[in-house]
């Protein structure tokens, strides 16, 4: 869904991009930095929750002008690719946990954090057999940190609870990501040719 609006997403990108990419700091510099900043998110969560949606927030942006750089500076490479991918599943059990520390319950991060990592699960299978995977599916990672944002930012303003807004939030999220699931299973399952 969000690959769709990746143009008017370049806008916010590109132009810190090109600065960084003046200072010669590597894609792989600027991963590593989105990825330790993510293991700040649940400490905040514990000790200073005011800063979680920021820290989610640099996380997020470093993920998206590490590729951008690589592209500028014809860096793309495939064990930057695989760090990239590896550090996006790190990133996002941070951020998840720190939903949890701040008052989701924990079943539902855990479900949570299991259907995404089968959506990215699912796009690397039909990857791996050659199937297009790029904007398949209705919930992608970008939408889900998205929500996951706005949901640190709704428990800082509501609280948390099992019935809580920002919980029901999640929960939407939850079927969302298993309606990504079937998709994605479906795209892969009929575009195998045996």
């Amino acid at each position: 869904m969000l690959t769709r609006l990746r143009r008017k997403l370049a806008a916010f990108v590109i132009p810190i991009a090109r600065l960084v990419a003046k200072g010669r700091i590597s894609p792989n510099a600027i991963t590593l930095a989105g990825l330790v900043a993510s293991f700040a998110s649940p400490a905040a969560a514990l000790f200073l929750p005011l800063l979680v949606p920021a820290v989610i927030a640099f996380s997020a942006y470093m993920d998206a002008v590490d590729g951008a750089v690589a592209r500028l500076t014809g860096r793309v490479s495939k064990k930057g690719a695989f760090l990239d991918s590896f550090s996006d599943r790190i990133e996002e059990l941070m951020y998840s946990v720190s939903l949890g520390i701040m008052g989701i319950p924990m079943i539902a991060i855990a479900i949570f954090v299991a259907t995404s990592y089968l959506i990215s699960y699912l796009r690397a299978l039909g990857e791996l057999r050659g199937v297009k995977m790029e904007g398949v599916g209705l919930f992608e990672r970008g939408e889900r940190i998205i929500v996951i944002l706005a949901v640190s930012i709704l428990l800082l303003a509501l609280g948390g609870g099992a019935l809580s807004v920002p919980s029901l939030v999640i929960y939407a999220a939850i079927a969302l990501n298993v309606v990504t699931i079937v998709q994605r299973f479906t795209h892969v399952w009929r575009s195998i040719v045996e």
